[in-house]
């Protein structure tokens, strides 16, 4: 990883702080991350100074000064920006998890430290925000068996909107509701789709597989998961439907 990346995440992260940081503080805060990288630390302020510059005019974005004591502070202007902020479709997941995959098992000792780098990496770029749940909870990409669905119900989740959803029950009738969904999970090589019914206000397991047809349900204010985290989802299902 080279410094000039590095020192762009970490500069990235620290201007979208409100409190807003001066340059020297900037200086430690960048040193300390390329130390841990082993990189060559940096010397002079103009290097950050340099950087801020360069920041705001590729992504035309502005970086505001202000005076706290005797210091000159930074930050952006828009408290939303990040260079670095981005969201993965399916695609660019299944991409990227094969290459990951591939560096990984490469070389058993030197593919495994790539991977370990590449994901730090990855992991600082698009900052995820620590506050929110995750949406895939899988160990294998979905098949193309579930694929017709995934990408809708995916999509959906990120978006925080309620669906309409028509599914086949075992019987082979169908069943209609709609469902506020949180997390798509995968166990023993199955997908399932975890939400909240409307009606019953209880968390269902529905198979991706058995779904037959996905629309938004329109004028259905969205229920957010705010009782269950990712971890204890399924189990706190799993123990209510016994």
């Amino acid at each position: 990883m080279k410094s000039a990346g590095v020192r762009e995440i970490i500069l990235d992260r620290c201007l979208r702080e409100r409190k807003g940081y001066s340059i020297n503080e900037l200086l430690d805060k960048v040193n300390m991350e390329l130390e841990f990288n082993n990189l060559r630390q940096v010397t002079s302020g103009n290097t950050i100074r340099n950087d801020l510059t360069n920041i705001s005019n590729r992504w035309n974005k502005a970086i505001d000064e202000f005076k706290r004591g005797h210091a000159t502070c930074y930050r952006y202007r828009d408290p939303s920006f990040s260079i670095f902020k981005g969201e993965f479709s399916l695609s660019e997941i299944k991409v990227l998890h094969s290459v990951l995959l591939n560096t990984k098992f490469m070389d058993l000792y030197q593919g495994c430290s790539l991977f370990q780098e590449l994901f730090n990496k990855m992991e600082g770029q698009v900052y995820p925000n620590a506050y929110e749940q995750p949406i895939l909870l899988y160990e294998n990409i979905p098949d193309e068996r579930v694929q017709q669905h995934f990408e809708r119900l995916y999509d959906c989740i990120r978006r925080k909107l309620p669906i309409s959803i028509v599914c086949e029950r075992k019987n082979g009738s169908p069943a209609k509701g709609i469902v506020h969904p949180y997390f798509l999970r995968q166990k023993n090589w199955q997908w399932h789709l975890l939400g909240l019914d409307d009606q019953l206000r209880k968390p269902l397991c529905i198979p991706v597989q058995n779904i037959r047809k996905i629309e938004c349900a329109e004028d259905v204010p969205f229920i957010p998961n705010t009782t269950f985290s990712a971890g204890d989802y399924y189990e706190t299902l799993r123990k209510n439907m016994e």
